[in-house]
């Protein structure tokens, strides 16, 4: 199993005690951040992603993730629910113990339903976070700003 990603908070040191403590840490690398063309194939190849997040706003690395048709794990505090609803996301909480009892859930799920999870992902990006969508999204909040239509539904 490879884990990237850069150690934001010095969790590293935890995941790698549970590793051992749970003996797995020979089968277990974490080769850090990766970037562009490398980390396109580090997607393509994956079979999942994960972010146990404290605090985001809209995190594209989730968004990407779909766009890859990965099973995405996250927490709540990533704010799309709709990835939940999709049934495109394993919710799980932001701790050590949480990482790991999401990603047994997800090791755990038979392989036609975890390629169905990446599914739903991918379609929900393709109906939610294109461009295309966005600007009609902004375009509509324009008019609403201007007082030429009702408040649209992508403004909470």
């Amino acid at each position: 199993m490879q884990i990237y990603g850069w150690d934001d908070g010095n969790h590293l040191e935890g995941y790698r005690k549970l590793a051992n403590e749970l003996g797995i840490c020979q089968s277990v690398t974490w080769p850090g951040s990766v970037y562009g063309a490398d980390k396109a194939k580090v997607l393509h190849e994956a079979d999942g992603f994960i972010l146990p997040s404290f605090s985001e706003g809209l995190p594209m690395s989730v968004v990407e993730a779909w766009g890859y048709e990965l099973p995405v794990l996250m927490t709540q505090a990533c704010n799309l629910p709709e990835g939940f609803s999709a049934e495109a996301a394993i919710e799980m909480e932001p701790t050590i113990e949480g990482s790991f009892e999401g990603l047994k859930m997800l090791v755990d799920l038979p392989d036609d339903e975890r390629l169905a999870m990446g599914l739903r992902g991918r379609a929900l990006v393709e109906s939610q976070f294109t461009w295309s969508r966005q600007v009609k999204q902004l375009q509509i909040a324009y008019k609403w700003l201007t007082g030429e239509a009702e408040k649209p539904t992508c403004i909470k």
